[in-house]
């Protein structure tokens, strides 16, 4: 049994419904590939790793093309810019579980952003502790990841 005869519509109006229904796009539904889209990732707080103590920190990141990683304020304040020189892994589903490393500078110091779902969550990882006791070490959970329209 198909639409129009379930809703007992004249010939006239099945022909004009299928052509409403043809014309219609079609979506195209692909995966969201950190890679090559620009995505957001909201978290919802996070934890310094050293210390292990939770911070109820609101703030997004926003990953480019394997260009470069913003992390911001809740309202849209740049906290850090990171350039990206190095990857390690691939992921081609964010909606799948997945990893990626960068290597990123900042400010001359170098250190690692690690992106990750796992079947705990989906959590974004910035590490600058390598050499340096005193640089920043924290895992933020994230609550979603958006894509952001070029």
């Amino acid at each position: 049994m198909n639409l129009a005869n379930s809703l007992k519509l004249p010939l006239m109006n099945r022909f004009a419904l299928c052509l409403v229904l043809m014309s219609m796009p079609v979506l195209k539904i692909h995966a969201q590939d950190i890679h090559s889209s620009k995505l957001k990732w909201s978290s919802i707080g996070s934890e310094d790793i050293k210390t292990s103590s939770r911070l109820a920190q609101s703030c997004y990141f926003v990953t480019a093309d394997d260009q470069q990683v913003e992390w911001l304020q809740r309202n849209g304040t740049v906290a850090q810019r990171f350039g990206i020189t190095e990857r390690k892994g691939t992921w081609q589903d964010i909606k799948q579980a997945g990893k990626v490393t960068y290597t990123v500078s900042q400010d001359g110091s170098q250190g690692q952003i690690i992106f990750e779902r796992t079947s705990k969550g989906v959590f974004v990882t910035i590490d600058f502790s390598k050499g340096n006791p005193y640089g920043i070490r924290q895992r933020f959970t994230i609550e979603e990841v958006n894509p952001i329209a070029p």
